[in-house]
């Protein structure tokens, strides 16, 4: 599907999913240290995009921003646009090889990334972090994910806070959209197309799964499903 990536060779550009993160990025931030020191010493940016926030958020980035080290850019939406928008404006932004894509409230961040990196560059061209949905969203979640053509172990991690995607795989994979309609459409697209996706089982995402919408998957274009 896409070419495979030395370890030493991959540069991958962070995607940070942003809105009202005021009382978690500090945290977030301060472990970006440990991101650039350890787990990926050659990569060109950190694209954050802020979802409408009204605490904040945008200020914040900007302040850090300035002292940062390494090439970091902020775009701030101006009205509520949801995970899907703020995707497509930051894929805009990257120039890596590969796109990791987290939210602002992932814990362990950096060591987690390290894992899926292993995983990427060895056998995968999309690797996904597992998930632990509320009992109450399974069922959904599994519908969905049965509509859209995924596999069993695809289903669940659909809604994960946490990927690494080949860059050209997410391009083309990503559509109109939003919520875990979205999700699963980009892995349904993805798998058809022929990219090679793998679940992280050691690696927990521990940022809230995206909800479930199954009426939102229904009324999806035609065109924006690939069973």
């Amino acid at each position: 599907m896409a070419e495979r990536y030395h370890p030493g060779v991959v540069i991958v550009s962070v995607v940070v999913l942003c809105r009202n993160a005021v009382p978690t990025l500090p945290r977030f931030l301060e472990t970006l240290g440990d991101l650039h020191r350890r787990t990926l010493p050659d990569f060109p940016e950190l694209v954050f995009v802020d979802d409408a926030s009204t605490d904040g958020t945008t200020r914040l980035l900007f302040h850090w921003g300035e002292t940062a080290f390494l090439p970091v850019k902020v775009l701030g939406l101006d009205r509520p646009s949801g995970r899907g928008a703020c995707l497509r404006e930051a894929l805009a932004l990257t120039s890596g090889d590969a796109v990791a894509v987290v939210s602002a409230d992932e814990k362990n961040f950096p060591d987690k990334l390290r894992i899926l990196l292993d995983a990427y560059v060895d056998t995968a061209d999309v690797v996904l972090a597992d998930a632990s949905p509320r009992p109450l969203d399974r069922i959904s979640i599994a519908l969905i994910g049965a509509l859209a053509g995924l596999p069993i172990a695809l289903r669940r991690p659909a809604a994960a806070g946490l990927s690494l995607w080949n860059a050209d795989v997410l391009r083309r994979s990503l559509a109109d959209g939003d919520g875990f309609a979205l999700a699963a459409n980009m892995l349904a697209r993805a798998r058809t197309a022929g990219a090679t996706i793998r679940v992280t089982e050691n690696v927990r995402s521990e940022a809230p799964p995206l909800r479930p919408r199954l009426l939102d998957w229904i009324r999806a274009p035609a065109n924006d499903v690939r069973p």
